[in-house]
């Protein structure tokens, strides 16, 4: 750490933060943190253990509900400036345009639907991720996390039954999780790190699979450890164990790479992603078609085939789930029309609406592929055979608010996304945060996965047949763990 971040770390008061955070929400993370400014946040937040964490959270709200209400009572040109700095020219960027651009590639949300509610959804997501930094640092704010204001150990409240989690990896970041159940190897996307490696579960090692850590995209055709990733959300181990697939989310690519010669390559997607049209469909006019040549928009969850001939894909950014036929170089589309919402119930799949589609599950057994969704707590499923080919919701994960359109879906971010099938009892856990939910298909029956702590923000969830457990990425708090189940 440079000498900068330590001197200004030294003398940090609760003003102290207030004013960065101040900083940080009004310019809304218009222009990215350099290295040594998110330090300094992170660390000044965790040297409040000792505050009174309520006061805490109060001050930051203080900071951020006036200028999201700005945004809601201003007109979306206007809300452009105090969104991304008072100074319209301190990035260089002259136009509203040119800004609305700069956030559809920082925060994912496209330029030709970006509006006032998008920019309110933005300030939304800053505020939830400082109170989740504050959280992570000083747990007291949410009492069953088993530590003290003043930062000491006490005993974490337990029931009959509870069972501790695990830790077995410390990574910035963590989300998409993928197991080679022969060597006892955990590959892990570090989201953070811009790179994927694997955990050797005997022992704990870190090491390095794909990705030099550095944001961008490079590498096609050689060393994937030299490749350089953008914020992969995806990861898929075929039966083999030979191919590892990893959705390189923010290139907008799948891209796969060979395990036993570490070379990558991209097999689907141009880098480019659709950016909707007027009718707010998000999906291309013809989106079926050569997989290396599709606008494949956001890719995130991934899963495999038995026989590893498809692989299906969530892309959140055009709502829909694809499917790629590798050996033949096509991609269509399998669920999803393109508009953002959760409804179609009994529908076909092409002609439902998905409300931001993020994790798969897929039951090789009976040809099913459920879905979870990052702005609804419903998960859904569909057939592959044409006699179970409708869209359904999975009983007992119903539980709350489902939107029914665009606007709903940007009004909160939920956050809904890992799920893991235990195929030989037919159980799907759910991340219910603060908390895992065991779903006991097909009727629905549903009790809570008994843990000693709350688990939140959740990354992915893996289910390992052997060791009777289940893996969870817990991204704000950078660690996986690893539950032991009944």
């Amino acid at each position: 750490m440079s000498r900068s971040v330590r001197s200004r770390e030294e003398d940090v008061t609760l003003e102290a933060l207030a004013a960065e955070l101040r900083r940080v929400v009004t310019a809304g993370l218009g222009r990215r943190l350099n290295e040594d400014e998110l330090p300094i946040l992170k660390m000044v937040v965790a040297r409040l253990g000792n505050q009174d964490p309520p006061d805490f959270a109060a001050q930051v709200e203080q900071v951020v509900k006036p200028l999201v209400q700005q945004l809601g009572d201003s007109k979306p040109g206007e809300a452009a400036p105090l969104l991304f700095g008072a100074d319209k020219t301190s990035a260089g960027l002259r136009k509203v345009g040119d800004r609305r651009r700069l956030a559809a590639d920082i925060y994912g949300i496209e330029p030709d639907t970006f509006s006032r509610k998008e920019e309110l959804r933005i300030c939304a997501i800053i505020a939830k991720k400082l109170l989740d930094c504050y959280r992570a640092a000083a747990p007291e704010a949410d009492l069953a996390s088993g530590r003290s204001a003043n930062g000491h150990d006490r005993p974490a409240p337990t029931t009959p039954g509870n069972r501790a989690h695990e830790t077995i990896a410390a990574l910035d970041e963590p989300t998409a999780l993928a197991l080679d159940p022969v060597e006892r190897r955990l590959f892990v996307v570090e989201r953070g790190k811009h790179r994927v490696v694997q955990v050797d579960l005997a022992d704990g090692r870190i090491t390095p699979v794909a990705g030099v850590g550095e944001r961008g995209f490079s590498g096609d055709g050689t060393d994937a450890r030299l490749a350089r990733l953008n914020r992969p959300d995806g990861i898929a181990l075929d039966v083999d164990r030979q191919l590892l697939y990893i959705a390189d989310t923010d290139n907008h690519r799948v891209r796969r790479m060979h395990l036993p010669t570490g070379q990558i390559t991209t097999i689907a997607g141009t880098g480019r992603f659709w950016p909707g049209g007027r009718v707010r469909s998000y999906l291309p006019t013809r989106p079926d078609g050569p997989a290396i040549k599709a606008k494949l928009a956001f890719p995130r969850g991934l899963a495999l085939s038995r026989d590893g001939t498809q692989v299906f894909i969530a892309a959140p950014g055009s709502s829909s789930i694809r499917v790629l036929h590798p050996a033949k170089d096509f991609m269509r589309v399998l669920a999803g029309n393109g508009k953002l919402a959760d409804t179609g119930d009994g529908r076909w799949p092409k002609r439902i609406s998905l409300a931001v589609p993020v994790r798969l599950a897929f039951d090789a057994e009976r040809q099913l592929i459920y879905v979870s969704q990052d702005a609804s707590p419903a998960v859904r499923y569909f057939g592959l055979s044409y006699s179970q080919g409708e869209m359904q919701t999975v009983p007992g994960t119903d539980t709350g608010t489902r939107p029914t359109n665009q606007q709903q879906v940007f009004a909160d971010d939920r956050g809904h996304g890992g799920i893991a099938l235990d195929q030989s009892t037919n159980r799907l856990y759910v991340n219910a945060s603060p908390g895992i939910a065991c779903v006991q298909l097909p009727d629905g029956a549903r009790s809570m996965v008994p843990v000693t702590d709350d688990l939140r923000h959740i990354g992915d969830l893996l289910f390992d047949s052997e060791g009777r457990c289940l893996y969870v990425s817990l991204s704000s708090e950078h660690r996986v763990v690893r539950i032991a189940l009944p």
